[in-house]
Formats: structure tokens, C-alpha cells, sequence
């Protein structure tokens, strides 16, 4: 009988590093979770993401349809926009970029101003996997 024992060095380390590997849902929602917040802050929420009044426009504005944008949580790896003021999607569009009233097409679509921080979010993805697997 011949007895073979093979040690490879390491291992242990190597066996760590695959585990995180497998493990990286908490890293993909810490980066969805912070760019969908950064996101809301600077592209949706409040009147400073209003687009320039119309020329000679008498219309006063509130402040409500900025103040209506929130973020919900929906399990891992998902979350929702949304802007509780009933009127909205005649502003800014529905969930799907459409319904905008013709009058409000100076306005921002908020599917498309969503979609265009995207690219940001690759880097916010890349950036916590590369965390996630060198700790």
C-alpha cells in the first residue's frame, strides 16, 4: 500500500477567499442600497432637481412633487423609486418613462434620469466586490 499526503499551502486561506466569494449579497446591497440613496439625493429629491421655470410662467412652485420622491427597500438586490404625489407621472413620466402630459416636456423623465446613474452604479458593484474579497 502506498499512502500519498499532499499539503498545499494556503489552503485554508485560498478556502476563506472562495467563501467571501460566495457570500457577496451583503456587498451587492451595501452598493445598491448607497448608490440608489446618492441617487435620490442628487438626481430626484428636492427643488433644487426642478427643471427652469417655463419663460413668463406664473406658476408658483410648492415644492411638493420633490419632496414626494422615496426609496423602498424590496429585498435583496432591489429597490424601488417612487413619487407618492398623484400627479407625478404627469410630470416627470410613470414607472416605465411614459404618460408625461405634452405641457410638461420640459421636464425630466424620472425613468431616464434613473437609468443615466447606472454606469455608476457598475463602479459602486465593482467597488464593495473588490472590498468584500480582499478583507
Amino acid at each position: 500500500m502506498i499512502d500519498l499526503d499532499l499539503t498545499v499551502e494556503g489552503g485554508d486561506r485560498v478556502m476563506r477567499w472562495l467563501e467571501r466569494g460566495a457570500n457577496l449579497g451583503g456587498a451587492i446591497d451595501r452598493a445598491l442600497g448607497g448608490w440608489a440613496t446618492e441617487t435620490l439625493d442628487t438626481r430626484m429629491y428636492g427643488e433644487q432637481n426642478y427643471v427652469p421655470p417655463p419663460p413668463n410662467s406664473r406658476y408658483i412652485r410648492t415644492g411638493k412633487l420633490g419632496r414626494g420622491w422615496g426609496l423602498m427597500r424590496e429585498g435583496h438586490g432591489r429597490v424601488r423609486f417612487f413619487n407618492h404625489v398623484g400627479y407625478a407621472q404627469h410630470v416627470v413620466g410613470d414607472g416605465s418613462g411614459n404618460r408625461q402630459a405634452r405641457r410638461m416636456a420640459h421636464w425630466w423623465i424620472g425613468r431616464k434620469r434613473i437609468e443615466e446613474r447606472l454606469p455608476r452604479l457598475n463602479v459602486k458593484f465593482r467597488d464593495e466586490i473588490e472590498r468584500e474579497m480582499r478583507s
